[in-house]
């Protein structure tokens, strides 16, 4: 369950379930299924690239105003 308050965590988290869920994805019993996966995945790269983007802004990886 995500936490919303603890980012280490959180990507913890995310790791195990995209870890989970290469293993069950390997056989679908019922092709449709493959639908909601891939929609689901799709909110999750989109929320992924919104964490990069944030992390990448950081004040710690941007350039020092004296460099």
């Amino acid at each position: 369950m995500p936490t919303f308050e603890n980012p280490t965590a959180d990507a913890a988290e995310a790791s195990a379930a995209l870890r989970g869920l290469a293993h069950v994805t390997r056989v679908f019993d019922n092709p449709t299924d493959t639908y909601p996966v891939l929609g689901d995945l799709l909110a999750g790269v989109r929320s992924l690239r919104q964490v990069l983007d944030q992390l990448l802004h950081r004040p710690h990886l941007e350039p020092a105003p004296r460099a």
